[in-house]
């Protein structure tokens, strides 16, 4: 085993049927020898399972299901065949990969391809699953020395607002697609709580940002576009709803759910949010500026 990457406190370790170097440049920001410490996933196995091509085709992409002590994951594509199915341990700190030799290879080159593109994204939701952590759709950047989450559905302007922050921040950009927040507690015994951070991760949106850095979390934003750069207030349970919808969780798989939405909760119980309606100009860089400096209240 090697340590090959490492992010958000999650080390990954590969078994020898995965290369050496990461398969393009956005994960060689996260290559490192040296275990971080934290958080591990593992992948023990990879094996080929040429039963896979005779399960019965189904019409959904992705199916996860909880038997017994693993969560079965498993991908299929054209026609409704089997690509691949994992066998993931409740934790996320294991899974067991098992590929159709028959059929895999019409949508990846190699098993790396395979892991980074798609296993490792599900891995990693499920190893947060109860570390207070989540993995979201949308782009955080660190202005001023805060971290700030702006998140929306596709087309909401994501990549958009990144790269305003980037240039008249200046902010570091930490991802412009699939940045994750986990809640870390202070040493301090004085503290009553935690803090949560926003890490970036090597999944890039068409901005191709990536940085393995992190920020406390100071704002969360739900992005609208609109004729001008605006804040509007948002309740808690609107707000649990828009961020329920960019975060990446096990949907399909309902016992499985409830410490991701306690995490949701608890977030927005700690960070203040915001509906960030803008124009794809610099202005809205001030505006954002100024509400960090602000002491918001949360809702």
């Amino acid at each position: 085993m090697n340590y090959s990457i490492s992010f958000a406190g999650i080390d990954f370790l590969l078994s020898s049927d995965f290369c050496r170097a990461p398969i393009n440049s956005y994960f060689r920001a996260f290559s490192t020898d040296q275990a971080q410490g934290g958080l591990s996933c593992c992948i023990a196995s990879v094996d080929k399972d040429p039963g896979l091509d005779e399960l019965p085709p189904s019409a959904r992409h992705w199916e996860t299901a909880r038997i017994g002590d693993h969560i079965e994951l498993v991908r299929r594509y054209r026609g409704g065949a089997v690509l691949w199915r994992a066998r993931i341990a409740l934790d996320g700190s294991t899974a067991r990969l098992a590929v159709n030799p028959a059929r895999w290879h019409e949508s990846y080159f190699s098993y790396d391809d395979l892991l980074w593109r798609d296993l490792a994204l599900f891995m990693v939701m499920f190893r947060l699953r109860n570390e207070q952590g989540l993995l979201v759709h949308g782009a955080s950047s660190v202005l001023d020395g805060s971290g700030v989450l702006c998140v929306g559905p596709s087309g909401a302007g994501k990549t958009t607002i990144a790269t305003l922050l980037r240039c008249g921040g200046p902010a570091e950009v930490l991802s412009d697609e699939h940045p994750i927040v986990r809640r870390f507690f202070r040493a301090e015994p004085e503290s009553s709580g935690g803090e949560f951070r926003v890490y970036g991760s090597p999944w890039p949106s068409c901005g191709g940002y990536v940085s393995a850095e992190s920020a406390p979390l100071k704002r969360i934003y739900f992005l609208e576009h609109g004729p001008e750069n605006a804040l509007v207030s948002v309740g808690r349970k609107e707000a649990v709803a828009r961020l329920l919808q960019v975060a990446t969780l096990p949907w399909d798989c309902a016992d499985l759910f409830d410490p991701c939405l306690e995490t949701v909760e608890s977030l927005l119980a700690t960070v203040p949010a915001a509906v960030l309606s803008f124009k794809p100009d610099e202005e809205v860089v001030e505006v954002i500026r100024q509400d960090l400096a602000s002491e918001r209240v949360i809702i």
